[in-house]
């Protein structure tokens, strides 16, 4: 079992708040392992990342996660500068588990995985914990951010099957003022392999409306049909994420997954900044992948599966 708590703590006595910040219990070796970020600030209009630098443990700042040492660095609103936003980076650090719950009322996620299904990690191995908080008008964390991840040891004697990732992204967004209303699909393919499809979610950032996944046979180019859909978000800033599902792709299929959206302009700024990121340099303020939801969009996709295929599967 994981749980997680990745969502806010109490930096500031603020008056009439309730909030009450988390609390996990710091496990023994014998039960399994915690990792602790330690608390930190995000300033008012800004976006905080912490990931390690150019993907070379080496070159961050030395911290310790609870009991064990680590090195971090801070990500920036700067989407052409910080590794952070280079989906191609986590290519090279497989996803292993992920949480997106955003309510401070109820910060945990407890994440039981399939009985005798496991998350293997060998001694030594080296693991990149990404947090990621806004503090903005749309998304404030008045609280400030810190997390805490414990990770359970399995008990049990009968074999073990080990837990997949599937991550992926449709890079090839564009939410324009003249085409207001459009809808993006992508596919990835678990290759070669008879899986089953145990937890999901999804990503985008405030146009986003619709976010849909199925399980897609491999071959067929047109959405499948909604008996094959296994995820639906419509909530932006909190998706859900679905758990104990037991959908079985075809064989050597995958996923198919689509992001709808609708334009709206920015909530803060103005399209100026949205035309400065876009590529194209179209000038119809056009929402484009990448980081920091006032001025990009993205579409991403977590997917946990069983038995683990040769490789973590990663579709950019």
């Amino acid at each position: 079992m994981l749980r997680f708590a990745p969502l806010i703590w109490l930096a500031a006595a603020c008056s009439g708040s309730s909030f009450e910040p988390w609390v996990l219990d710091d496990l023994t070796p014998a039960d399994g392992f915690s990792l602790r970020v330690p608390a930190f600030e995000i300033q008012p209009g800004h976006e905080s990342q912490k990931t390690i630098v150019g993907l070379d443990p080496a070159a961050g700042q030395p911290v310790r996660m609870g009991s064990y040492d680590a090195t971090v660095v801070e990500g920036a609103d700067d989407y052409k500068t910080s590794p952070c936003w280079n989906s191609a980076n986590w290519a090279d650090w497989p996803l292993v588990a992920n949480s997106q719950h955003a309510n401070p009322d109820d910060p945990y996620t407890d994440w039981k995985l399939p009985t005798d299904v496991v998350i293997r990690l060998q001694p030594g191995e080296m693991l990149m914990v990404q947090t990621h908080y806004v503090n903005t008008t749309d998304q404030p964390s008045e609280y400030g951010g810190k997390v805490g991840i414990n990770f359970y040891r399995h008990r049990g004697s009968a074999p073990t099957q080990e837990l997949g990732t599937l991550f992926a992204t449709q890079q090839s967004i564009r939410v324009c003022q003249s085409r207001p209303s459009v809808t993006y699909s992508g596919t990835c393919r678990f290759p070669n392999a008879d899986v089953t499809i145990t937890a999901a979610n999804g990503h985008f950032h405030k146009r986003g409306r619709q976010f849909d996944m199925y399980a897609w046979d491999g071959q067929t180019e047109t959405t499948p049909p909604d008996a094959a859909r296994f995820y639906r978000s419509d909530a932006w800033d909190d998706p859900p994420m679905a758990r104990d599902l037991a959908v079985v792709p075809p064989t050597s299929g995958g996923v198919w997954w689509s992001c709808s959206y609708e334009w709206q302009p920015p909530s803060v700024g103005s399209c100026d900044e949205v035309n400065a990121k876009d590529p194209a340099h179209a000038g119809d303020c056009c929402y484009t992948f990448g980081g920091n939801t006032d001025i990009g969009e993205h579409c991403n996709v977590f997917v946990y599966y069983y038995p683990r295929v040769a490789s973590d599967v990663f579709c950019n």
